[in-house]
């Protein structure tokens, strides 16, 4: 891949002699256990022109000796070898994909299905589309999915309702993330009678109640296929009573899809349980809850949650602790803003230094200007200065917000370990300091080259 990358490269300057001795080189060395690599190579090798080692590298039979074990690669390089013309490999290499394949891989399988048909290989098309619908595993739905999408593809529908029938019996019934990426994959081929069959199996009373997100989607799953005599068996069993407040943010997205379905009852038993005991470790997740509290109508929550994660969330995540402040703002809770934004300027993380640069344009957008200045001060003093680039970000976004005296200080210390540039950068640096700086900061007085000898 990297040969490739740096083939391009010679190609854009002119450097054709290179290109054409690496051409010669990567033929002649190249490696047949990397199947992606082939087909990056041979792509590469076709961009730049270089015919002749394209010639020289079938001639070694990469179709033949390439590893089967990742289906997605051997259909990037089936594309690959066609788009070269090397008609026989892409058959010989269609062959051995379809008599080897394994099937613990259902979205890679799906994909060299695609790929089959794409470079007309249609009785190897035929071939691995009885063989997955026998041999598929069940262990990723979401790969399930894809496959029964790709047969249809192809136009195996036969393969589609027999995969179809597989799924429904062997989907695990405990998990309500595996029910609906099932249901999904029914509905995007138009299983209907494999929809009507797993519903019959009832998973409303079987799935666990401990994953909110996992409910979230099985609810909205449920009605987009009019399951409704379902999603009421589900909601009998209280979910809102039963879920983890592990993660907040999944929490939330339950939260609201209650709502939508008129559930108002378990909107209020979730919303008090959140409030109340969501864990505060999640910045950012106890945003999405907010959002989520608030869009649902549930003032009182709103503000207990608030109350609870201004003064006691975790510090250790400028990203997120800006996305909170965000939220605390966007729903009027402006005394929690306030606590929150003076925790934060004044113990908060310092080690990310992109994070901590967004989390000062973050305190300025909610008005906690006091906040900017504590917090770019603690900035300018003790961050870490191992990234130059991350050092000029920040220079940039203090200066952005005014914060012109921190912008100085984080300069000077940026200047004493050796990333002169960015002190050259500030204001009239350039021209004060042009005959250098001294140990204490201060300019140089002017010198010539005589002075060195």
């Amino acid at each position: 891949y990297s040969v490739g990358e740096l083939l391009d490269s010679l190609q854009k300057v002119g450097a054709h002699e290179q290109v054409t001795v690496l051409a010669e080189r990567a033929v002649a060395h190249a490696t047949f256990d990397d199947t992606d690599g082939v087909g990056v190579l041979l792509d590469s090798l076709q961009k730049v022109g270089a015919h002749e080692q394209i010639t020289t590298l079938l001639a070694c039979d990469p179709a033949i000796h390439v590893a089967l074990d990742s289906p997605y690669s051997v259909g990037e390089l089936l594309d690959s070898l066609q788009k070269v013309g090397a008609h026989e490999q892409v058959t010989v290499l269609a062959e051995r994909a379809v008599a080897h394949a394994t099937f613990d891989d259902t979205d890679g399988v799906g994909v060299l299905l695609s790929s089959l048909q794409k470079v007309g290989a249609h009785e190897q098309v035929s071939v691995l589309a009885e063989r997955a619908v026998a041999h598929a595993t069940f262990d990723d739905t979401d790969g399930v999915g894809v496959l029964l999408d790709e047969l249809r593809q192809v136009g195996a529908y036969e393969q589609v309702s027999m995969l179809a029938e597989r799924a429904v019996a062997h989907v695990d019934l405990d998990d309500p993330d595996d029910v609906n990426r099932v249901l999904a994959g029914l509905r995007q081929v138009e299983a209907h009678d494999q929809i009507t069959a797993l519903l019959a199996r009832n998973p409303a009373t079987h799935v666990a109640l401990d994953d909110p997100d996992g409910l979230g989607v099985l609810l909205d799953g449920l009605r987009q296929v009019e399951a409704h005599d379902q999603v009421t068996a589900l909601l009998a069993r209280n979910p809102a009573t039963h879920v983890t407040l592990d993660g907040p943010d999944e929490v939330g997205w339950l939260l609201y899809r209650l709502w939508e379905i008129g559930a108002y009852e378990q909107v209020t038993v979730l919303a008090e349980r959140a409030a109340s005991h969501v864990d505060l470790d999640d910045p950012y997740g106890l945003g999405g809850l907010l959002d989520s509290l608030w869009r649902v109508g549930t003032d009182e929550q709103v503000i207990v949650l608030a109350e609870r994660a201004a003064a006691h969330v975790d510090l250790d995540n400028p990203y997120g602790l800006s996305g909170l402040l965000n939220e605390l703002w966007e729903v009027g809770v402006y005394e929690q803003v306030a606590v929150l934004a003076e925790r934060v300027a004044a113990h908060v993380a310092l080690d990310y230094v992109d994070e901590v640069g967004g989390l000062l344009d973050g305190l300025r957008k909610v008005g906690a200007d006091e906040q900017v200045t504590v917090l770019a001060e603690r900035v300018a003093a003790h961050v870490a200065l191992d990234d130059v680039d991350e050092v000029g970000e920040l220079l940039s976004r203090l200066r952005g917000i005014g914060a012109h005296d921190q912008a100085v200080a984080l300069a000077e210390r940026a200047a004493g370990a050796g990333q002169f540039d960015h002190f050259m950068n500030i204001g009239d640096h350039r021209e004060r300091f042009r005959f250098g700086l001294e140990p204490d900061m201060t300019a140089a007085a002017a010198w010539t080259w005589d002075d060195l000898e």
